[in-house]
């Protein structure tokens, strides 16, 4: 049974997901490629929606890029790729994408914190709560992550997002 409780808004676009390590260390890795996902979850389709990534905190930089075609309803999303990001000072950025402001202004903007470190690499938001995870079988799994670096320098990497309950972890770098 399906109830309709009211119109659909005829524009909602939503930022849902900002796509970028939460810690870089500083001279290690090379321009941070930042993304985001954008949906219209309304009942238009719509052209030529401009997304915007502001840099605040330690450095600055804003970008704006514009995405040719939304569709209606949530079924065709946008990955947005914004213009790289070199830090060169260490400290704390916050990442923040918007869109336009609409019918629904609760989900258009969402920020997520980049610390540039001495030595911290993560994909890891500082601040961000853990969130239920995943799960294996009795057989067992791999999570496997990768990271580029531009310096041979770098010689040590911490995974610290495992709850204390699980019996036993294997690291590999």
């Amino acid at each position: 049974e399906t109830r309709l409780l009211g119109p659909a808004l005829p524009t909602d676009v939503s930022v849902d997901f900002v796509i970028a390590n939460g810690a870089i260390p500083l001279g290690y890795v090379g321009a941070q490629t930042i993304q985001a996902t954008v949906f219209q979850n309304g009942d238009t389709d719509l052209t030529n929606v401009p997304v915007t990534l502001n840099i605040t905190g330690t450095e600055t930089m804003t970008d704006t890029q514009n995405v040719s075609s939304l569709l209606k309803c949530g079924t065709g999303g946008s990955l947005v790729t914004f213009t790289p990001f070199s830090p060169t000072l260490l400290g704390s950025n916050t990442l923040t994408v918007s869109v336009p402001a609409d019918a629904a202004p609760a989900n258009d903007t969402l920020a997520r914190q980049m610390d540039v470190t001495v030595n911290k690499l993560s994909f890891e938001h500082a601040g961000t709560p853990a969130d239920g995870g995943a799960g294996f079988s009795a057989a067992g799994a791999e999570f496997v992550s990768r990271f580029n670096v531009i310096s041979t320098q770098l010689d040590s990497a911490t995974l610290n997002f495992f709850s204390a309950t699980a019996t036993s972890y294997r690291l590999v770098v």
